[in-house]
């Protein structure tokens, strides 16, 4: 499912059917809506659809096939060998719904004098997304990917200054000024897309192969297969603190980069983010004005 417009739309091949016009109005063009009370339905319209009876898709209008989470979840370090030993438990952090942006939208850097810090310093961290379906609270790990609405091609872009802070002091004192959770959500700091694919289009959803370039250079390549906490299992995690709903985004954590450090963003760049089976986001880093 892609976002065209506002509109949800089915994909086949590279055509586009909109969800509303091909159920006769049963199922409301809303992505949300779709994903939290019409999925099931949906699908069953994507499995009616014949290639040669849709329209051209139209990829300059796609938006983020998941504009409205209620909620983001990002793990730290969950690719070899990011941190060892392995840690017991997850890193995870939050990262605000508003940091959304569509596949081919701007990444806008924030003007160092207007930030608390007065200064900036942002990276890339091309991710998978996991986008849940029925969700629920204690998921068992059995059935957790059928709680799966689909997977999408995520950035958690990331403003470092703010997200550690300047001086490397520690929670709980008077001196932090660690703002990780808005270091990471910033406008624009999370374009998703460009659809949203179920599981069953892969041959093995927990196998796909993620790459990332910046200005064409490669800066990013792993397996989904290496990650150390694999999907099912972080869904049981976090469903064991939380209720997952319909819509959720789950950020699956970023390999680590080629050369040991992620590349810092600059006015100008192109940032070009895909997975094996999803497709690729392509973002331009300006300067917000």
């Amino acid at each position: 499912m892609a976002n065209v417009g506002g509109s949800a739309t089915l994909v086949l091949g590279e055509e586009g059917f909109d969800l509303a016009e091909v159920s006769g109005g049963r199922i409301p063009s809303d992505p949300m809506i779709v994903i939290e009370h019409h999925w099931e339905a949906a699908r069953d319209v994507a499995r009616s659809l014949a290639v040669g009876t849709g329209r051209p898709l139209d990829a300059g209008a796609l938006r983020s096939p998941v504009p409205a989470p209620r909620s983001i979840f990002g793990l730290v370090a969950n690719y070899p060998p990011a941190i060892l030993p392995t840690p017991p438990v997850p890193m995870v952090f939050g990262k605000f719904p508003s940091a959304v942006a569509g596949p081919f939208d701007d990444v806008r850097l924030p003007p160092p004098a207007l930030l608390p810090m007065q200064a900036e310093w942002t990276v890339l961290e091309a991710e998978l997304a996991v986008v849940i379906g029925a969700g629920g609270r204690h998921i068992p790990v059995t059935d957790a990917l059928d709680r799966v609405a689909g997977f999408t091609v995520a950035q958690d872009i990331t403003e470092r200054v703010h997200e550690f802070g300047p001086r490397g002091t520690s929670v709980g004192t008077m001196d932090y000024e660690s703002l990780k959770a808005l270091g990471k959500s910033l406008d624009t700091f999370c374009p998703l897309g460009p659809v949203l694919v179920t599981l069953d289009e892969f041959a093995d959803p927990g196998r796909l192969e993620l790459e990332c370039r910046l200005n064409g250079r490669l800066v990013q390549k792993a397996s989904t297969a290496d990650l150390l906490m694999g999907v099912a299992d972080l869904m049981v995690f976090l469903s064991s603190f939380v209720t997952l709903r319909p819509g959720d985004v789950i950020l699956t954590g970023t390999p680590a980069p080629i050369g040991g450090q992620l590349p810092r963003l600059s006015p100008g760049d192109v940032i070009e983010t895909s997975i094996s089976g999803l497709g690729r986001l392509r973002n331009h880093v300006t300067l917000e004005e």
